[in-house]
């Protein structure tokens, strides 16, 4: 079965989630006024558009928007599937990747207030992209661009990888994590950072893929070990070949304290 929308599908009703499991291509507008929108199917956009004050979300198969279409919807989730736009993604609420495959590979104006990854994989390609907070608790973020965050990342796993650069400005939360950096990627810490808890780990070369990754602390800002019992451990592990993890690189231009009950860090 397939759906094709040629004008404009509107959700309003109070159902918190409506569902198109079939094929849905798009070449018009769907509104999602209230709640959230699910396509579980497959589909290709057409100069396609996702508005409104609610959230659409990707929950399944394979979907491609050409360069005239585009996400403004208020809240996007990326929760299964592949999902691939050449277009406009501006959202103003929340961005959730929660499963699957995102790229974002066209024209990036506004990840919204929040950036909340917890499985999957998020792709920026080369665009350069703006968020109020991340909370990275698994999956994956890579690109070549750079993703600025203004409040707080607070990150307790997952991994970061490409040769771009995150630049979290408000600081970062580390709490008894695996979190990675590998691939080239930076990760850039201003104002206050913490890693708290047992322990957490910061590894910089998580997988044999090519490239290890650098954790700066920025001129005037301040990394504070407070973990207790294992501590803190920054590593990076060797693959063999090529990626040996020599090219993880730590930087601090600001303040590194250790003030944890931990024995060792």
């Amino acid at each position: 079965a397939v759906v094709n929308n040629f004008g404009t599908f509107t959700k309003s009703g109070g159902a918190v989630t409506s569902t198109i499991s079939t094929t849905f291509n798009n070449s018009g507008t769907v509104n999602v006024q209230s709640g959230t929108l699910s396509l579980s199917g497959n589909g290709t956009d057409v100069g396609a558009s996702y508005t409104g004050a609610g959230t659409i979300q990707f929950s399944g198969g394979t979907r491609t928007l050409d360069a005239a279409s585009s996400i403004t919807a208020a809240n996007a989730i990326f929760s299964a599937g592949t999902t691939t736009l050449s277009g406009i993604y501006n959202v103003a609420g929340t961005t959730t990747v929660s499963g699957g495959t995102a790229t974002l590979s066209g024209t990036l104006s506004s990840l919204g207030n929040a950036l909340i990854i917890s499985s999957g994989t998020l792709s920026l390609n080369t665009s350069n992209a703006t968020v109020a907070t991340l909370t990275q608790s698994g999956g994956g973020l890579n690109g070549a661009g750079t993703l600025t965050v203004s409040g707080l990342s607070t990150l307790s796993g997952g991994t970061e990888s490409g040769t771009g650069t995150t630049v979290a400005q408000g600081g970062a939360a580390f709490s008894s994590t695996g979190f990675t950096l590998d691939g080239g990627r930076t990760l850039q810490l201003g104002g206050t950072s913490t890693a708290t808890g047992t322990d957490v780990f910061i590894q910089l070369n998580g997988s044999s893929n090519p490239g290890s990754g650098i954790l700066t602390i920025g001129s005037g800002a301040t990394l504070h070990d407070q973990t207790t019992s294992s501590g803190m451990s920054i590593f990076a592990s060797n693959f063999g070949g090529t990626d040996t993890g020599a090219t993880a690189v730590v930087n601090n231009f600001g303040t590194f304290t250790k003030s944890g009950g931990a024995v060792t860090s």
